[in-house]
């Protein structure tokens, strides 16, 4: 085989190697659905006991919204009664 066939290019990557394994992002993401309440750093408590890897909070958050789970806040309505629904008309 000669140089002109290879055309395999070795280049040097920059910046920082990522902290957790895909397979550790995809913990994160099947915990994170499995408990919709819990916060950045118990799923990051939670992936060090489960792992032995240890991750900040901001890293869990940076690995969730990648994924495309936003922290939100469910809306709490206020129950109509009858006497709000006759003030109404």
């Amino acid at each position: 085989m000669s140089k002109e066939d290879c055309n395999a290019v070795l280049t040097v990557s920059t910046g920082r190697s990522r902290v957790t394994t895909p397979n550790e992002d995809r913990y994160l993401a099947v915990t994170a659905k499995r408990n919709r309440r819990s916060t950045a750093s118990d799923l990051s408590r939670q992936l060090f006991s489960a792992t032995g890897t240890t991750v900040s909070r901001q890293t869990v958050y940076r690995r969730l919204v990648h994924i495309g789970l936003y922290d939100r806040r469910s809306v709490r309505c206020v129950p109509l009664t009858a006497t709000h629904c006759v003030d109404c008309d």
